[in-house]
């Protein structure tokens, strides 16, 4: 093994090591949406006053919704306003029940992110997409870029959510 073979091996272990000891984010807390910061495809319906409130214990993410005001709730937000929702961080799949029908989601890390893809159990075209769920560095801004494809077509969301 020559130096820079070492070097190589020792700066890569040293980084793994740091990655591990960093961890995953914990997206705990009560989160309010920040109309102002987000980013909705042009044409969309108004977004509502949404608060998520998410207990993240381990592996297992428990969100309560609340939504206040009539607002139409746009087809993005699909299962980001369900009322409840649990899924796993492990890249195992998760059901949960939007009334009669069945949201099928899988979520797995990508480095300090989140990466959850989903799609709506339906007789017609399902909705599929993508969430990913990131914190900022000071931890008080959760920002959940979506990818939605629906019925009306593509959408690329950026939903902004203040502590």
């Amino acid at each position: 093994m020559t130096r820079r073979q070492w070097l190589h091996g020792a700066t890569a272990t040293i980084l793994l090591q740091t990655s591990r000891a960093q961890g995953s984010p914990n997206f705990s807390g009560v989160w309010a949406l920040d109309v102002a910061r987000c980013r909705i495809p042009d044409g969309s319906p108004e977004l509502p006053a949404l608060k998520q409130t998410i207990e993240h214990k381990g592996s297992t993410l428990a969100i309560t919704n609340e939504i206040t005001g009539d607002a139409r709730i746009p087809a993005f937000l699909v299962g980001l306003a369900a009322p409840r929702m649990l899924f796993t961080t492990d890249d195992t799949e998760n059901t949960n029940k939007l009334g009669p029908i069945d949201f099928v989601s899988k979520s797995k890390w990508v480095e300090s992110a989140l990466s959850t893809s989903f799609q709506v159990k339906t007789p017609l075209e399902p909705p599929h997409g993508t969430w990913r769920h990131s914190l900022s560095e000071d931890t008080r801004s959760l920002t959940i870029d979506v990818e939605f494809n629906g019925p009306d077509g593509a959408s690329d969301v950026r939903l902004t959510f203040a502590r």
